[in-house]
């Protein structure tokens, strides 16, 4: 046998293999990471229009996120809060299928009360308020 069939080779495919399952593990990562962030933003957005059930929300469209997970590897788990400080989505516990105790991780995405659709409302008025101090067409 040469030196590349019998050393080069196995070795190529081993780090081929272990690419492609970082690859998979970050995709896991970052598919549960939006989740969160989204959840987390459904939740303050449900607060500050005044919904009482802004968890009950939150944890339907966690259901849907975690139902839907395209990639191998166990369904983490959800916790979730919102109130009058903002809203807190985590997922914890979630383990790839391959090395489970070096590929396991939680994600958390906190977002503070800010009131999205009023400090747009306010940076449309004052964009309006601009155009006809400067005499532009609406």
């Amino acid at each position: 046998m040469t030196v590349e069939a019998s050393v080069i080779f196995p070795m190529l495919f081993v780090l081929t293999v272990l690419l492609i399952t970082c690859l998979f593990y970050r995709h896991n990562l970052n598919y549960y990471a939006g989740a969160a962030a989204e959840t987390a933003l459904r939740g303050n957005a449900a607060s500050e229009g005044g919904e009482e059930n802004s968890g009950l929300l939150m944890r339907e469209l966690a259901g849907k996120r975690t139902g839907g997970q395209p990639m191998p590897g166990s369904i983490p788990e959800y916790q979730g809060a919102a109130d009058s400080r903002g809203s807190t989505a985590a997922f914890r516990g979630q383990q790839f299928p391959v090395f489970r105790e070096w590929f396991s991780w939680s994600t958390e995405v906190s977002v503070p009360e800010v009131h999205p659709t009023e400090q747009i409302r306010k940076r449309w008025c004052d964009i309006y308020a601009d155009r006809i101090q400067d005499g532009l067409p609406e």
